[in-house]
């Protein structure tokens, strides 16, 4: 079956015999139509704000049960006067940025409506988009869909967040994380908030109090209440990040290799090019010539590359060493970081003040209450 017409007409058509007959109100609905969803055999006409759209009213109804109410009342008691090239005229206060991520989704439809067809972009504004238009119009099926690739990439779980398996469907910005939260207050979806207030505590702090313009020039904020949760978990965030740092490198492996049999009374040696590297590692991370610094409130980033970034052969000369961290160090490094880093996701409700059903807790440890 073949879908939809997609002809329109031409840009010096709204000066032609198609608008020339209309009163003025309906001509400005035509000169405001939006140039990718205005169907010449369309049979609704949906203003949002100064954008019109001319559409296919059975294909909404069919995923919306507010959109097949609102026809129904509108086909039985419109007047002539509110309607434009006998289509009906239905005036909306949505964002056309979101209209237009829905109807990319639904038109023409297929025989089974998915937001994970080939030709159709899965991003976090088409995401948003649909779970803001559910909240007001009831688009059960893909607001299901779109929930759970939200929840998917926003995860409860650990490992997929470090593995990054979370993110082979949906790869948002940092700064998404805004949205994120917005969408989890709007939709009550506790699980959604550590990970996403995480990402926006790791934003600028113009972007934390200022938020970002969305592709259809609206601009995403988190409300105050949530700038201030967010600015208190950066802080904590910080403090987390330097403690686990000191305690990642505070001291080689009792097992090092280059301390040529000489230890102190707590086990680690004193003369070890793997203590000098350690020490160092902290110094350059405290000054910024790091890839992860020591005041970042990025706490669940790997301090392994910043340790790798000293031992090129321009920093351990830097340093002033000759040999970089010996396997057994570097084997403890990994080791402390990774327990470090699990502790600190760990907390994340907590920090927050709230719980989170299934969200991983320390052995023998409570949910917080």
């Amino acid at each position: 079956m073949d879908g939809p017409s997609r002809k329109r007409a031409r840009d010096d058509s709204h000066a032609g015999s198609s608008t020339a007959a209309v009163p003025s109100k309906q001509g400005s609905i035509a000169d405001l139509r939006d140039p990718e969803f205005w169907f010449e055999d369309g049979n609704i006409i949906l203003v949002a704000r100064t954008v019109s759209f001319r559409v296919y009213k059975g294909l909404l109804a069919e995923h919306s049960s507010v959109f097949r109410s609102m026809f129904h009342i509108a086909q039985g008691t419109q007047a002539a006067s509110e309607q434009a090239d006998g289509c009906p005229v239905v005036p909306l206060d949505d964002s056309p940025g979101d209209l237009r991520y829905l109807f990319r989704i639904i038109f023409p439809l297929n025989s089974v409506v998915r937001l994970n067809r080939a030709d159709t972009a899965l991003d976090m504004e088409t995401i948003s988009a649909i779970i803001r238009l559910d909240h007001k119009y009831e688009l059960t099926a893909l607001c299901s869909q779109a929930m759970n690739y939200l929840t998917t990439y926003y995860t409860t779980n650990y490992d997929a967040w470090i593995s990054g398996t979370n993110s082979v469907h949906l790869k948002p910005e940092p700064f998404h994380a805004i949205t994120a939260v917005c969408l989890a207050r709007l939709t009550h979806t506790v699980s959604i908030l550590p990970t996403a207030f995480y990402l926006c505590a790791t934003l600028s702090l113009s972007e934390i109090l200022n938020g970002y313009t969305r592709q259809d020039g609206v601009v995403e904020r988190l409300s105050s209440e949530d700038v201030e949760l967010c600015l208190r978990l950066r802080d904590q965030l910080i403090n987390l990040n330097t403690a686990s740092a000191l305690a990642v490198f505070k001291a080689p492996s009792p097992r090092c290799l280059t301390s040529g049999g000489m230890i102190i009374a707590h086990g680690f040696p004193v003369t070890s090019s793997c203590a000098t590297i350690a020490r160092k590692v902290v110094d350059r991370a405290l000054m910024g010539k790091t890839p992860h610094i020591l005041t970042s409130p990025c706490a669940l980033d790997p301090w392994k590359p910043t340790l790798d970034s000293c031992q090129t052969a321009e920093a351990m000369r830097e340093i002033g060493t000759r040999q970089p961290l010996c396997q057994s160090c570097t084997a403890h490094v990994v080791e402390t970081e990774s327990q470090m880093r699990r502790n600190i996701w760990r907390t994340l409700p907590r920090l927050l003040g709230i719980t989170v059903n299934g969200w991983e807790v320390a052995p023998n440890a409570q949910n917080p209450a």
